[in-house]
């Protein structure tokens, strides 16, 4: 097991300055990555903010968790992705997800239909041009033909949020992984492991990885903790889907 430092979330309101600080103090103290979500609304935009912390560090890994995908064509993420990483000398992570309906609908303007059918399209035209450079595919969401690349391509992982059956799956068959959230021992041990392990040994991939995300307060007012994370994790008992 490796820990890593998970920051610019909810309720934060960190400087470009300040998380590329962090990003430096995380190497410093041995932490193994840094991680960054691309909240859509508010705050960097987590590849450019990584791409610049590739430049000012060294050894530690970095990560996205998570961009989402229906805002960026897979072609655009993909140069995005691999300038990032080219930035950060290979250090980099990709981490996507889907979001929720909720922002990709009311606050995107854009249709949330089909979530599984859009993540594998998406995953398969996004993968073909990070590991091939070059992708020609028509599905029933994307219709791609394209050539991507950078001078002196690096290896380039993509880690998929995932939690649903489905989604899961995809995370283990197509994918290097998956990213969770809030995920407790239980659910990992009995739901999200499993799944995924199962999905990479049919699709004959290598064991995936999982990266388990959860917020962390070291204080001796436990009560004022809990009341902070009720105030800013409310809104993940509103979302549904």
């Amino acid at each position: 097991m490796r820990l890593g430092i998970f920051t610019g979330g909810a309720g934060e309101t960190d400087t470009l300055d300040s998380l590329i600080t962090q990003a430096q103090q995380a190497e410093t103290a041995g932490f193994a990555s840094f991680w960054l979500p691309n909240l859509p609304t508010r705050n960097y935009d987590a590849l450019l903010v990584l791409a610049l912390a590739g430049r000012a560090t060294t050894r530690i890994a970095l990560g996205t968790a998570v961009m989402p995908t229906y805002p960026r064509h897979p072609i655009a993420l993909a140069q995005e992705a691999m300038t990032a990483n080219a930035a950060a000398r290979g250090r980099l992570t990709l981490g996507i997800g889907l979001s929720h309906r909720p922002v990709i609908e009311d606050v995107m303007g854009l249709s949330y239909a089909h979530p599984a059918r859009h993540m594998q399209e998406y995953l398969t035209v996004l993968q073909a041009l990070l590991h091939d450079h070059t992708v020609a595919y028509a599905g029933e969401t994307l219709r791609v033909t394209a050539d991507v690349s950078v001078p002196e391509p690096r290896p380039l992982p993509v880690l998929l949020a995932a939690l649903a059956p489905r989604m899961l799956q995809l995370a283990g068959s197509m994918a290097e992984g998956t990213i969770t959230w809030m995920a407790g021992v239980q659910t990992l041990a009995t739901h999200v492991v499993p799944r995924l392990q199962a999905a990479a040994r049919e699709a004959g991939r290598p064991a995936p990885r999982v990266c388990v995300g959860l917020p962390i307060a070291v204080t001796d007012d436990v009560a004022g903790a809990r009341e902070v994370a009720g105030r800013l994790f409310e809104r993940y008992g509103q979302l549904t889907n």
